[in-house]
Formats: C-alpha cells, structure tokens, sequence
C-alpha cells in the first residue's frame, strides 16, 4: 500500500493497523519473501506443511482484499492492488533467478508468489498480469 497506493496509505493503516515484521535493532522491515521462511527455519512447521497451506492461504488472501475494498476503501481497485502487488520488486521473484539457481522453486517464497500470481490470474484471467514462467519456455 505504502509503495504504490500512497494517497490511500494512511486510511489503510487506520484501518488495518496491520502488523510489521520487523528484524534488526531498528524499524527494519522484513522483505515480504523471506516472512515464510522463518516458520519453517525454526522449526514450527515443515516447507512441506507450509507448500500444502500456501494455494488456498493466496486464494482466501485475493478473496480478503477483494471483500476489505469492497466495505472498507471503494476507492482501492483490487485488480490494480494485485497487479501492482504481483510486479513489485520485493514480492516478484524474478524468472532468472530461478534460472541462476533452480533451487529457489523449492522455497516457500517462489511457491507463495506463484500460488498469488495463478490466484489473481484466475480472479482476473483476461487483465492479470502474464504467465511468465509457461511464457518464458516457449
């Protein structure tokens, strides 16, 4: 929100006040990739638990934001929220990342933003943003 819906942010805030996952000394906020890998690094569940709740955890998240905009902020388009969402650079994984280290599609953030990509493509399939991955290998 605060990135790319900054006229929105601070009734957002109001709203939600939503946590912060914050490391460090400071106020610094965690990268929203690395979020998932703290349960599974210390030991509250296993990536195969996690990889198995991810699908349907994207899906009722889309649902959520839907429903929230929709009672809550009218002004905030879903779609646009998602779109942005899905291209930001700290919750994309980029494709040659994956290509540099094919590990990284076993990780719980690779498998949490393809589970929230195919989530919007399928609540928006016309105006979502593209299928990168089956793209990329033609």
């Amino acid at each position: 929100m605060h990135a790319h819906f900054r006229p929105l942010y601070t009734k957002f805030e109001r709203l939600t006040r939503y946590p912060k996952f914050c490391h460090g000394l400071g106020q610094f906020q965690k990268n929203p990739r690395q979020i998932l890998d703290v349960p599974v690094d210390r030991g509250v569940v296993s990536s195969e638990q996690l990889h198995g709740l991810i699908r349907s955890g994207m899906d009722l998240f889309v649902k959520e934001i839907i429903d929230f905009s929709e009672r809550h902020m009218p002004e905030l388009n879903p779609q646009s929220f998602f779109e942005k969402l899905i291209h930001d650079s700290d919750v994309q994984i980029p494709l040659l990342v994956t290509i540099v280290d094919p590990t990284v599609k076993e990780t719980p953030a690779w498998k949490a933003y393809e589970a929230l990509r195919k989530a919007v493509v399928a609540r928006w399939p016309k105006t979502g943003p593209p299928d990168h991955i089956e793209n990329a290998s033609r």
